[in-house]
């Protein structure tokens, strides 16, 4: 299971949970034994949603927040 974090939603927020199908092959020549379910908005090992990376990084160009201020609205660290 992952938790990516997504956008803030209301005063108490969200939180997702993505139970992740785990593939393994059997071929013993593989380099690569397993790997886990991923979709664009959230591909491997990402912590955060796309919406959320996308939104933070309009607030800073398009909107003149600072980087901490960005991070500050949207919860991030």
């Amino acid at each position: 299971m992952t938790r990516p974090r997504d956008l803030p939603h209301g005063e108490s927020g969200l939180e997702f949970r993505w139970h992740k199908r785990c593939w393994w092959r059997r071929k013993a020549g593989c380099p690569r034994r397993s790997f886990t379910e991923q979709i664009p908005q959230i591909p491997a090992g990402a912590r955060l949603t796309g919406q959320l990376r996308d939104t933070a990084g309009r607030r800073i160009r398009d909107a003149g927040s600072t980087v901490i201020q960005a991070a500050r609205d949207l919860h991030l660290s």
